[in-house]
């Protein structure tokens, strides 16, 4: 089986490392107005907000990766 390069395997990395980070900071950000026995609104909030940080970095690297692929080709013509 060949092996996966570039990109998606630090995209893989990335979720992989922040994975339940992520899923409970995302879940936190949508109800942060309800009441949630043990779980203090404010902090999941700031969870929710950290993880849509951690997100939109991992996106951003994604595209900036895509972008330099393509100037690189553009070079090589």
């Amino acid at each position: 089986m060949a092996e996966r390069a570039g990109l998606p395997g630090a995209a893989e990395q990335l979720y992989g490392d922040f994975y339940d980070f992520l899923r409970e900071g995302l879940w936190g950000y949508i109800p942060s107005g309800e009441e949630v026995p043990r779980d203090n609104s404010i902090f999941l909030l700031a969870e929710g907000i950290i993880s849509v940080l951690i997100v939109a970095f991992g996106v951003l690297i994604y595209f900036l990766s895509l972008r330099d692929a393509w100037l690189n080709g553009k070079k090589t013509r």
